[in-house]
């Protein structure tokens, strides 16, 4: 594939990409767009650089006041990761992910290394980087770096570079980010006035999200891992009456699912079992269950030990099974859980479900 091929295809993808979300995002009211990426609005200086493996980086410069955005081409010897992530060990191993698979992506938070890349592509693997500020601590020159939006592509084919990949990519995109906005900022935007346009936006995704978890809690095939990972996108779920910070999750020598901070200083160690756990069978709690409580009293067992202070302020939820599980044998729960030393809350499935409820109650 020649460079001048390489560079008109991924400049046709970001068009498209661009192009796409800006159209949705049109509906936005001038008054509201504070709260969405700026790209979204205006135009950018886009970097594409290529190397002579056929890899591509596409990256937004600073924004432009101009009605069109302008492209800057570069070439690199280097391996696309580290033309964008300079001045590391790239013959060290990956600091947290060697993307093998096909699309990656990654959005809003930190990521912090020493020497080491932040991550590698094998051949057919790309990775798309949004919002996202990338740390070292062994004061390497040029970090922290802030990207706002990246694509980094290992040797991609027409079709993955294609103008059709490009506006499905930018609906999901559009779509995933009012999804995170509305869980991670939520009182924010209760307090903030909204204009109803914006709200209706909101609405909509809350409502598209409540499907997408319906239909995950119903799958009988589910693995928790796979559950972990949407509550880890909207830990809201967990707490959508109180405002909730999400804490590191270690513990000592115990790893929680979750630590729930609040802001009067208290805090919940979470457990997460399966939805298809039914909580207790005829002669006794299940095997989820059991281990569920086991963690709570090993974790209890090491606050006190280890943080005597903070036990006063420790409580546990347990998130497992369904409601119709939990009704059938709700005092059985609650004798169970009675004899923890720290108060521990029990949450079906459905209880969690019920809070995109409440959340649409409160944006109407």
């Amino acid at each position: 594939m020649s460079l001048i091929f390489l560079r008109k295809q991924a400049s046709d993808f970001v068009s498209a990409y661009l192009s796409e979300i800006r159209y949705m995002a049109s509906v936005i009211p001038q008054r509201d767009r504070g709260y969405f990426p700026q790209y979204w609005f205006g135009r950018n200086i886009i970097i594409i650089t290529c190397n002579e493996n056929g890899d591509v980086a596409i990256r937004l410069g600073r924004w432009l006041k101009k009605k069109e955005d302008s492209f800057r081409f570069e070439t690199s010897p280097h391996r696309i990761e580290e033309a964008v992530f300079p001045r590391l060990d790239y013959s060290l191993r990956p600091a947290f992910f060697n993307i093998t698979g096909h699309h990656w992506s990654v959005g809003y938070m930190t990521l912090v290394t020493n020497l080491n890349p932040f991550f590698t592509l094998q051949e057919g693997a790309d990775v798309k980087i949004m919002d996202v500020r990338f740390e070292s601590t062994y004061r390497v020159r040029g970090y922290p770096a802030e990207k706002t939006l990246l694509w980094l592509f290992r040797r991609p084919s027409e079709e993955r570079m294609s103008k059709d990949e490009a506006k499905k990519e930018a609906a999901k995109d559009f779509r995933g980010y009012i999804q995170w906005l509305v869980f991670t900022r939520f009182y924010d935007i209760l307090g903030a006035k909204l204009l109803e346009e914006t709200l209706a936006l909101f609405r909509k995704s809350v409502k598209q999200l409540a499907a997408e978890y319906e239909q995950l809690i119903t799958r009988e095939d589910l693995e928790e891992e796979e559950l972990q990972m949407f509550l880890e996108k909207h830990y809201f779920l967990l707490s959508p009456e109180v405002r909730v910070i999400k804490e590191k999750r270690k513990l000592g020598p115990y790893i929680p699912d979750f630590i729930l901070r609040y802001s009067d200083g208290s805090f919940a160690l979470v457990e997460i079992q399966l939805n298809s756990d039914p909580i207790f069978l005829d002669d006794g709690p299940s095997e989820g269950m059991k281990e569920a409580v086991e963690q709570m009293r090993n974790w209890f067992d090491w606050v006190r030990r280890y943080s005597p202070c903070e036990l006063a302020r420790a409580s546990g939820l347990i998130v497992i099974g369904r409601r119709s599980s939990y009704i059938k044998h709700h005092k059985k729960v609650k004798d169970l859980l009675n004899t923890l030393p720290c108060p521990v809350k029990l949450l079906t499935y459905d209880d969690l479900g019920d809070a995109f409820n409440r959340i649409l109650n409160l944006l109407s």
